[in-house]
């Protein structure tokens, strides 16, 4: 099996989520309301998605140093 970087599948894994997330809002009908959100609100969203790839990436890189998977 080829050995992939935990940094790339991290980042495509958020990215991907992202898309979905957006999709699922334009799909729903509620653009509207993510469009109208504040600036504080923004800021929430900057401070956990941040936290969120922070998880991400750290959980990925310790799967890939611990390999846990062969």
């Amino acid at each position: 099996m080829e050995s992939f970087d935990s940094q790339v599948l991290a980042t495509a894994r958020m990215a991907l989520g992202a898309v979905l997330l957006i999709a699922w809002v334009v799909i729903t009908g509620k653009v509207h309301q993510l469009l109208s959100m504040s600036g504080l609100q923004w800021r929430w969203v900057l401070l956990t998605g941040v936290l969120l790839t922070g998880y991400v990436g750290t959980w990925y890189a310790a799967l890939a140093r611990a390999q846990a998977v062969t």
